[in-house]
């Protein structure tokens, strides 16, 4: 909110509504970021399950190979 007013600086109803309107443009940037922030959660939980479940295929993959193998 770069040359924006201050609670200080609010002298009559034109200045508050200027700093309301102000907070309020500040508001909506940051709850835009944060739903950009939110679409690349989603992507990376969605990944990680997916290399998780990758994980488990070849865990179980071994435990097969593993069990036939003898060891002495």
């Amino acid at each position: 909110m770069n040359n924006s007013l201050t609670s200080e600086q609010i002298t009559n109803a034109t200045q508050f509504r200027e700093f309301l309107r102000q907070g309020l443009a500040e508001m909506d940037r940051l709850f835009a970021l944060m739903a950009e922030d939110q679409k690349e959660i989603d992507l990376l939980a969605a990944s990680s399950k997916a290399n998780l479940l990758e994980i488990d295929v070849i865990q179980e993959r071994n435990s097969k190979i593993t069990a036939t193998l003898k060891f002495d």
